[in-house]
């Protein structure tokens, strides 16, 4: 009950503001981004929402202390700000979503994104410095790894599964039950319809992947 009190407040507050409302970076912290430290539950229910990310652990007394601190945890990407880390972190996604946490999630994502790219473009902010150091934990870490993987099979691999689904999609090869046994058959069903994070850990503990000689592994040398 008490993350759902914290949820709803967390909607009110970011609802308040129009998007087009801000004039400058600072507006826009004050008035988007400093609200979610102030929520009176928080904007992101540690208990069941957004994987463990705490906004307000963020969020710094001042513009120019949170991006510094932002910047110096690595969590803001100056080149390219619309990929910057701690977007990344924002944008994940519960196993189990519901369209109240779902909605401040896009609202949440929204606020600082819009923020980030106006700020990466201030030069006063840019020069600012902190001794606030912002942990990031080794958690956040390893599934920030873990989606450029999977965004990297989704590209090389993923995207030409048609080459591969006709022996290798449950889908398409349960007839081949006949000439060879099922258990041959689920042997080389690797691919999970609709799931490329779920295919590409298929391949791995089916030992398709090789991840100690990646350019031995089966799924690349196998016979056409």
């Amino acid at each position: 009950m008490r993350c759902v009190h914290g949820v709803f407040s967390v909607v009110a507050v970011l609802f308040i503001v129009p998007a087009g409302l801000a004039a400058d970076t600072n507006d826009l912290f004050r008035t988007r981004i400093l609200p979610l430290a102030t929520a009176p539950e928080g904007s992101s229910c540690t208990e069941c929402h957004f994987s463990g990310v705490e906004l307000r652990n963020y969020i710094q007394k001042d513009e120019a202390s949170t991006f510094a601190a932002l910047r110096k945890a690595g969590l803001i990407d100056l080149d390219d700000p619309a990929n910057s880390r701690l977007l990344q972190f924002i944008n994940r996604r519960p196993d189990q979503p519901n369209e109240l946490t779902e909605r401040v999630r896009r609202q949440e994502l929204a606020a600082f994104s819009t923020w980030i790219e106006a700020a990466v473009r201030n030069a006063d902010l840019l020069k600012a410095t902190t001794e606030q150091s912002i942990e990031v934990s080794e958690e956040l870490v390893r599934h920030a790894r873990n989606d450029r993987v999977v965004s990297a099979f989704m590209d090389s691999i993923w995207s030409e599964r048609q080459r591969c689904q006709s022996c290798h999609s449950p889908e398409f090869n349960r007839g081949q039950i006949g000439r060879r046994t099922r258990e041959e058959v689920d042997a080389i069903s690797w691919i999970v319809p609709g799931d490329p994070a779920a295919t590409l850990k298929k391949l791995e503990d089916s030992g398709n992947i090789d991840l100690s000689d990646p350019l031995v592994s089966p799924v690349l040398t196998k016979p056409a």
